[in-house]
């Protein structure tokens, strides 16, 4: 008995916190959802691989964030329909649903870390000044479609919260 009456105590003091609320979308479905995001980014990348000067490449993957971003928003509103909403309780609540958010992003990030292998099996082929590397560009694909990924499961959530609500 004096071990529950302790374990009362604790969860009743201290804020602990709950991964009970679900994210707006499985880990597995906001994978699937951000492929297009990291398609977007990764065309515009391509196509900034062929400008002739370097304010005009960052122009151009410029416009690939800015369409991704656009992507994500709409995609986002209308996953909001079948998305869980954003939890608005208590701070361990809250806390507790972004954990249940990062797996999705985190593959993203991930894949970002393990790029520059690719670096290394550039020079190991002996390309090095035949052509640059494109790693330095896949690392930053990869880290704004974690982004991306992230924003499309916040906006879906907050979709979803807001059409409850109304």
């Amino acid at each position: 008995m004096p071990s529950t009456a302790l374990h009362r105590t604790l969860t009743e003091r201290l804020p602990f916190v709950s991964v009970s609320p679900p994210s707006p979308l499985g880990p597995p479905r906001a994978l699937r959802e951000s492929r297009p995001v990291a398609g977007i980014l990764l065309l515009w990348t391509m196509l900034s691989w062929v400008a002739f000067t370097p304010f005009v490449a960052r122009a151009v993957r410029a416009t690939g964030v800015a369409a991704a971003l656009a992507y994500v928003v709409v995609r986002g509103v209308r996953l909001g329909e079948e998305a869980t909403p954003l939890v608005t309780g208590d701070a361990a609540s809250v806390l507790g649903q972004q954990l249940r958010l990062v797996p999705a992003p985190a593959a993203w990030f991930l894949a970002g870390v393990c790029v520059p292998v690719l670096a290394d099996l550039w020079d190991l082929l002996g390309l090095v000044g035949l052509f640059t590397s494109p790693a330095d560009d896949l690392v930053r694909v990869c880290a704004l479609a974690g982004v991306g990924t992230a924003l499309l499961v916040v906006v879906a959530g907050a979709a979803a919260a807001l059409d409850r609500t109304s």
